[in-house]
Parts: C-alpha cells; sequence; structure tokens
C-alpha cells in the first residue's frame, strides 16, 4: 500500500487532486461578484492541469525539448483563445 507513496507520479497526482479542489471550491464559493475573475482563475487551472497530465501521464515531459515547447505554446494560445473569447463576449 505505501508503495504508491513513493512512485513518481504521487506528487503529481496529489497537486492535481488540490488543483480539483480549489476549482471546485471556486465554482462553489461565488455567489455573483467577481464571476469573470472566478471563471478565469478556473480556466487557468483547467490549462495547467493539463499541462501536468499531458507532462507526466503522457511522458511529454521525456519528448525533446521543441516538442514540449510547442505543446507548451499550443496550450498557451488555447488558453489564451478561450479566455480571449470569454472575455470579449
Amino acid at each position: 500500500m505505501f508503495i504508491y507513496l513513493r512512485h513518481s507520479t504521487t506528487p503529481i497526482w496529489l497537486l492535481l487532486v488540490v488543483a480539483t479542489g480549489l476549482s471546485w471550491w471556486l465554482g462553489h464559493g461565488n455567489s455573483g461578484e467577481n464571476l469573470r475573475l472566478t471563471a478565469t482563475a478556473m480556466i487557468l487551472i483547467a490549462a495547467f492541469k493539463i499541462r501536468l497530465v499531458v507532462r507526466h501521464f503522457m511522458e511529454v515531459g521525456n519528448a525533446p525539448r521543441p516538442l514540449q515547447w510547442l505543446l507548451d505554446a499550443w496550450l498557451g494560445l488555447m488558453t489564451l483563445g478561450i479566455l480571449g473569447v470569454y472575455w470579449l463576449h
């Protein structure tokens, strides 16, 4: 049982759990004020979680650096695009 605590992905998994809890707390703790900022924070947390999953669980972290940079650039552009459409709506 405790062997899982020593696995290299356990800290990443715990970070994902904490980020999910933070998103949930932000979503349920908001009663209407600063809704745009809350949604923006939740989108940024989601992008952070995507990067963690892709880098560590899909093993892109072991890929050549240009591929890692390309993926980071794609994720950044998609996140900015989503936020741009959201804020301009």
